[in-house]
């Protein structure tokens, strides 16, 4: 209801308003600030010769400028069709099986200097994994003397962050999920 009323009066004068606009000699410039006034104002004092040459036309600048003409040599160019985007060699060929394990040191931009009682993303992860490989050989107390932290802390990251655990879901699991969609 709102826009109704508000286009309505948008609307009012439009023609008016356009021939206004069209009918200006210049643009109008956007106002200065007033520092940037007064240096101008100086600068016209001081060197009226080049306020004139700014202010006034150039006849042989505007011939010139009528005279360039942009003529292209290039034949037309082809359009696509919807079909033409993807060749059909690129949809048979197989893409490649990479099965390298990847650093993941080199995934991160880890800091070079940590502080001590810190850990980087790196460092956590490589400490998420020591005791997940073996906890019994890699216990909280041993990982804290190793990565020098707090005891409590490590026992906290040990039992609160997993790297990267994939869980399964059963039939009980699935059903679950179709009932909330």
């Amino acid at each position: 209801m709102g826009a109704r009323i508000s286009r309505s009066v948008r609307n009012i004068n439009v023609e008016n308003r356009a021939h206004k606009v069209i009918g200006r000699d210049k643009p109008v410039a956007a106002p200065k600030h007033a520092t940037s006034a007064k240096r101008i104002d100086e600068f016209i004092r001081s060197t009226p010769q080049i306020a004139e040459e700014v202010s006034s036309k150039h006849e042989q600048l505007n011939e010139f400028l009528k005279k360039v003409r942009v003529e292209s040599t290039e034949g037309q160019v082809k359009k696509l069709d919807h079909g033409d985007r993807i060749s059909p060699a690129a949809n048979s060929r197989q893409l490649p099986k990479n099965t390298r394990k990847i650093d993941v040191s080199l995934a991160f931009d880890a800091p070079d200097l940590v502080p001590t009682g810190r850990l980087s993303v790196p460092m956590a992860l490589e400490l998420l994994s020591k005791h997940k490989r073996n906890p019994k050989e890699w216990p909280a107390e041993r990982l804290s003397e190793d990565y020098k932290l707090d005891i409590e802390m490590t026992k906290n990251v040990l039992h609160y962050f997993k790297a990267l655990r994939l869980k399964k879901l059963g039939q009980i699991g699935r059903a679950s999920c179709r009932e909330r969609v």
